[in-house]
Parts: C-alpha cells; sequence; structure tokens
C-alpha cells in the first residue's frame, strides 16, 4: 500500500469503512480490519463486569454482616442467645436481601464463585469467632461438648452445612428465619449443660 499516496487522498475517501447502508470502502481486508476493530470497541462485557461489581457489593455487605454479627456476639448475655442472635444479624444483612429473588439461589452461588477464595477467608473469620465464643463458653461451664463428638470449631462447620440446606428449602425470609432459629435452637440444645433450664 502507498502510504503517501494514502494520506494525499481527500479526507472522505480516508474516513472509517462503514459509511452507510452499502458504502464501503477499502476492499475485503480493510473490511474485515474495521469490523473486527469495531466488535472489539463495542462487544458487550456485561457477564464479567457486571459480575465484578455484585461481587464487591458481596463483598462489602459480608464484611457489614460479619461487623454486626460479631458486635451481637460480643455482647451481654447467655451464649446461646448471643450465639443464635449474632446468626440471625449476619443472614440478615448478607443473605436476606436477595432472598426473595426468585433468582436468589443462583445469584449468591455466581457472587460467591467469583471471588470465593476471598469470601472464603472472610467467612472464615466469622465462623473463627464463633468457634471461640464456644470455647470460652465451654471453659465457664456455660455448655458441654461432652455429649457430642464435635469440637467447637466442628460444631460451627456442620451448622453452617446445615444453614445453607436451609437456604434452598426457604421460600421467603420470614420462613428462612424462622428454620435458621430452629436448626439453630437444636444445635445449641446439644451443648447445654445438664443443669441448665
Amino acid at each position: 500500500v502507498d502510504v503517501a499516496a494514502r494520506v494525499r487522498q481527500p479526507p472522505d475517501a480516508r474516513a472509517p469503512v462503514v459509511r452507510g447502508a452499502g458504502q464501503r470502502r477499502g476492499g475485503p481486508q480493510r473490511v474485515q480490519l474495521d469490523a473486527l476493530q469495531v466488535e472489539q470497541q463495542h462487544r458487550p462485557v456485561p457477564h464479567r463486569a457486571h459480575g465484578h461489581q455484585v461481587s464487591d457489593r458481596r463483598q462489602g455487605r459480608l464484611d457489614q454482616a460479619i461487623d454486626s454479627a460479631l458486635s451481637v456476639l460480643q455482647g451481654n448475655g447467655k451464649i446461646a442467645d448471643r450465639f443464635l442472635e449474632s446468626l440471625l444479624v449476619f443472614e440478615q444483612i448478607f443473605y436476606e436481601p436477595i432472598a426473595d429473588s426468585p433468582h436468589g439461589t443462583e445469584l449468591m452461588d455466581i457472587s460467591l464463585s467469583l471471588a470465593s477464595e476471598i469470601m472464603t477467608k472472610k467467612l472464615a473469620r466469622f465462623h473463627a469467632a464463633l468457634t471461640k465464643s464456644l470455647s470460652e463458653a465451654e471453659a465457664r461451664g456455660q455448655i458441654t461438648f461432652a455429649r457430642t463428638p464435635m469440637k467447637p470449631r466442628a460444631f460451627v462447620e456442620l451448622l453452617f452445612t446445615a444453614l445453607n440446606g436451609v437456604k434452598k428449602r426457604a421460600l421467603n425470609t420470614a420462613e428462612f428465619r424462622k428454620l435458621v432459629r430452629q436448626l439453630t435452637e437444636i444445635f445449641l440444645l446439644s451443648i447445654a449443660p445438664e443443669h441448665s433450664d
């Protein structure tokens, strides 16, 4: 291609190839090149962009949920009450905002998979705090793991596994809260001290 000759061409001859319906210049190769450039410039990327935005929002909500739950957990009162309430607060902030959506479960799975390593680390902080609270309560004689083969860490992990199953069963947030409360109370009864009322 004679570059100098092309530069001397009138401005409209160097205009973009796509000029209007049925009007093209530059030959097949130039048409393919410009078409590729246009495609790259305007190709939609909603899945990745939207996915990362959703992931960022979810991570922010997860941090908020954990901080609020820990505030309840570290408060005053019986360990069983604080433990249960912290879980309810956590789920209310983290999960319930999308629970009523017809695609709630799918959105949860997608957002978690987009940043699974980060999310797992954040959730581990909450699990560790719950585990610590149970260990401290056991040391004070407020609960006992004598009647169960589990230790505090395994107790928390199994509880969250069960809660994930509840999320798939509940039809709305009211039912979800009810099931979370019932399930957690059953778990806590298994470690209640024998002299408990």
